[in-house]
C-alpha cells in the first residue's frame, strides 16, 4: 500500500527557533549543540544559515529548542557558547511560500511529508539533492504545472502560491502610487464686492 499524505504538527509540538550570533562562521555545529547541552539547554537541531544566492556560510546559526521540557534552561538566558560571548535574535523565515524538499509541493515541509518523492530537475523518484544533474538546465520543465521555461521553485510558475502580506510586513515600493502627499489648494469664493 502506497502512503500518500502529509501531516502538520500541533503548535505545542513545534520547536522554538532562535538565531545565535557572535560565533565565527567556521564554528562546528556539533560543538555548539554540545556546549548548549552542557549548559542545560535541550537542543533538537542546530543549522548554519547561508547567504541566499551564493550559499556561502554566515556567522549565524539557527537553533531549534523543544518547548515545555521540564528542567531545561531557557535558551535566551545563555550568554556564551564555545567560550565566546553570543547574542540571540528571533528567527524570521524567508518570505514566500514554504516548499517541500521531498515532493516539491507547497505549504508543508519535508520533515512531515510522506508524499511521493519528486526531483525538481528531472521529475524522477528521488530527492533533488541526489540528482546526477549538477549543471544549470537551459530550458527546464516544471514538475508542478508541466510547462517549459521555469522550475517548480520559481515564482514564475502559475502554481506558485501568491502570498498575502502579513501585518507588519514592509510595503513593496511598486505597491503604492507615487502621488504627492499634499492637499489641493482650497478654492475660496470670491467676495461679493469684487470687481
Amino acid at each position: 500500500m502506497e502512503r500518500n499524505f502529509t501531516q502538520f504538527p500541533p503548535p505545542r509540538e513545534r520547536p522554538y527557533k532562535v538565531v545565535l550570533k557572535g560565533l565565527p562562521a567556521s564554528t562546528d555545529i556539533d560543538d555548539i549543540k554540545n556546549d548548549l547541552a552542557n549548559q542545560g539547554v535541550t537542543v533538537s537541531k542546530v543549522a548554519q544559515l547561508t547567504q541566499r544566492k551564493s550559499k556561502s556560510p554566515l556567522p549565524m546559526f539557527l537553533v531549534e529548542v523543544r518547548k515545555n521540557v521540564p528542567d531545561s534552561r531557557d535558551i535566551l538566558d545563555v550568554s556564551n557558547c564555545c567560550y565566546m560571548s553570543i547574542t540571540w535574535d528571533s528567527f524570521r523565515r524567508r518570505p514566500g511560500a514554504t516548499q517541500c524538499y521531498n515532493c516539491n509541493y507547497f505549504h508543508h515541509c519535508s520533515q512531515y511529508c510522506d508524499l511521493k518523492t519528486r526531483c525538481l530537475k528531472c521529475a524522477q523518484e528521488r530527492r533533488t539533492s541526489d540528482s546526477p544533474i549538477k549543471d544549470k538546465i537551459e530550458n527546464p520543465e516544471c514538475i508542478n504545472c508541466k510547462t517549459k521555461g521555469h522550475m517548480a521553485n520559481s515564482k514564475q510558475c502559475p502554481k506558485y502560491p501568491k502570498t498575502n502580506p502579513k501585518k507588519g510586513d514592509p510595503i513593496p515600493n511598486n505597491a503604492t502610487p507615487n502621488k504627492p502627499n499634499r492637499k489641493p489648494n482650497p478654492k475660496y469664493p470670491k467676495p461679493n464686492n469684487y470687481k
